[in-house]
């Protein structure tokens, strides 16, 4: 479709049919030849000042899905690092089982001598058990039971786990427990 002496442009607002310039031909509003030299400059500051408002526009959406992004992100974060957490605390927690498994059964010997690291592949890791004299007149009537407390340290990132539990000691371990005093 075709308008004679007609040049119009979709992004020509200051020609919109809401204002009520132009005339209307076959359903296209256009300007007639004397008012396109004088809207023809300040068609250009309005082009130039809607293409300052885009370029706003643009850069806020920006920023917003920047800000946006790192909230995620931080969120995302902190999530992983307490699956971490909570990974590692749940390891220790096993080991201590192990331990007070393995000084119950007299593999492991409960000793002064402080931490001691764990055997390949749990390298970072380390234990440390100690018994205690109980005050419990049930516990104490027994002979060869003991409050234990095994420690189990982590380094990097460093976890703590202590678990106690009132145990049989094989009779082995009594013997070194009475040369240590307890």
């Amino acid at each position: 479709m075709r308008v004679r002496g007609c040049k119009f442009s979709p992004l020509t607002p200051a020609l919109s049919p809401l204002r009520g310039e132009g005339e209307k031909t076959e359903g296209i509003f256009c300007a007639s030849a004397r008012q396109g030299e004088e809207t023809k400059g300040a068609l250009s500051a309005l082009r130039r000042e809607e293409c300052g408002v885009v370029l706003l526009e643009v850069i806020l959406a920006l920023v917003l899905f920047a800000a946006a992004a790192a909230v995620i992100g931080a969120g995302l974060r902190a999530s992983i690092d307490r699956v971490e957490y909570l990974k590692l605390n749940a390891h220790a927690a096993d080991l201590a089982v192990s331990v007070l498994s393995e000084l119950q059964m007299g593999s492991k010997v409960i000793s002064r001598e402080g931490p001691e690291a764990f055997d390949a592949p749990f390298e970072g890791w380390t234990w440390q058990a100690q018994a205690e004299v109980t005050t419990d007149e049930k516990v104490r009537d027994t002979g060869r039971t003991k409050k234990v407390e095994v420690i189990i340290r982590h380094d990097d990132p460093p976890v703590v786990h202590r678990l106690c539990q009132v145990i049989r000691l094989p009779e082995k371990e009594e013997d070194v427990l009475r040369d240590l005093g307890l």
